[in-house]
């Protein structure tokens, strides 16, 4: 086998027009679907990045709402803690200042039921002194015996506290009335006959 010139110039002009053959057909689709490719892989892949910086804005800022709720949730809880707290105290204090004011109430009007009570006791009690001594003195009656006794009774008067003259007095003035009346009957029983 010989080298001849001519066909190895016509190889190496087949072997250029291979290389552009393959070039032109094979490698540049080749290269330009590669290019595409990874053009596309690199926007899919900046896309992604925007999607997932998108994703964590949008993340930050639905954690920040969710943040700011539970702070307004806290806020407006310990608010109407305080409001019902207040209102609590509030009542408590009303339903103690009227169990205060009933209380008192109640003790005044037993104060009261108790002096009216103990002064109709005083009263029942004088009466009856002075009846048993107005018929003790029937009996003893004279005018030396009424003179030691006027005498005796103007002494006690002066030794008596005020509010008992008082009480006395009262008593008087019913014992003079029953005194009256009791003389009244008499007296029309008198001129009945």
């Amino acid at each position: 086998m010989q080298l001849d010139p001519i066909t190895f110039l016509l190889e190496i002009l087949n072997f250029f027009v291979l290389l552009w053959l393959l070039q032109h057909f094979f490698y540049r689709p080749i290269k330009a679907a590669i290019v595409r490719r990874q053009q596309a892989m690199e926007k899919g892949v900046q896309e992604a990045r925007q999607r997932e910086q998108a994703a964590a804005t949008l993340k930050d800022e639905l954690q920040a709402k969710l943040d700011d709720w539970e702070q307004e949730k806290r806020r407006q809880e310990e608010a109407l803690q305080r409001e019902i707290t207040e209102a609590r105290e509030a009542a408590l204090l009303r339903v103690q200042k009227a169990a205060e004011q009933e209380q008192t109430r109640l003790q005044a009007l037993q104060v009261q039921e108790d002096s009216e009570r103990q002064r109709q006791i005083d009263e029942q009690a004088g009466r009856a002194a002075l009846q048993l001594a107005s018929r003790m003195l029937e009996r003893l009656s004279g005018p030396e015996l009424d003179d030691a006794l006027i005498n005796m009774l103007y002494d006690d008067l002066k030794q008596l506290p005020e509010t008992d003259i008082q009480q006395l007095q009262t008593v008087l003035k019913e014992v003079d009335g029953h005194v009256v009346q009791e003389d009244s009957e008499r007296q029309r029983q008198i001129d009945e006959q």
